[in-house]
């Protein structure tokens, strides 16, 4: 029975500093992508942060949303900047108040991997991520991230 569990041991061993390197090689790419888009967040607007949304190409259509809460008396910019894919993932913006009524929409892949959108009232808005299969039947991750850029009126 002891040999048993020692015998585990460095497989899970092995398997806890898989995920951690793995964690920290993510982390490695997602910084870089802020620090290479973070200069488009323009004066007057100050870059404020991020959201980050992570996704797997499969087989399978799927969705994935977020929101975005504008305060009143704040302008701001969402500059959407993805990792690279070769998919075309569709980004739509709805007013919360009126869920069905479309505000924005864009298409974003290996051509045309950055969009800028200004929310034009404050409120609360829901950012869909519309994520197609993978394109070459091989599952695969990617991410999405919003980056915030805000100023007063």
């Amino acid at each position: 029975m002891k040999q048993k569990t020692f015998s585990s041991l460095p497989f899970a061993l092995l398997l806890i500093l898989s995920c951690f390197s793995n964690s920290i090689f993510s982390q490695y790419k997602i910084s870089q992508i802020i620090e290479e888009n973070k200069g488009r967040i323009t004066s007057p607007f100050k870059y404020d942060g991020f959201t980050m949304t992570e996704f797997s190409f499969d087989l399978l259509n799927k969705e994935k949303s977020v929101e975005f809460l504008a305060f009143k008396g704040q302008k701001y910019k969402l500059f959407f900047c993805s990792s690279s894919f070769e998919e075309s993932v569709k980004i739509s913006v709805y007013d919360k108040t009126v869920p069905k009524v479309k505000i924005a929409e864009k298409i974003i892949d290996s051509t045309d991997p950055n969009w800028t959108y200004e929310p034009v009232k404050a409120g609360t808005y829901s950012i869909v991520y519309e994520i197609p299969p993978s394109n070459t039947d091989i599952e695969h991750k990617a991410c999405l991230l919003m980056l915030i850029g805000f100023t007063g009126k």
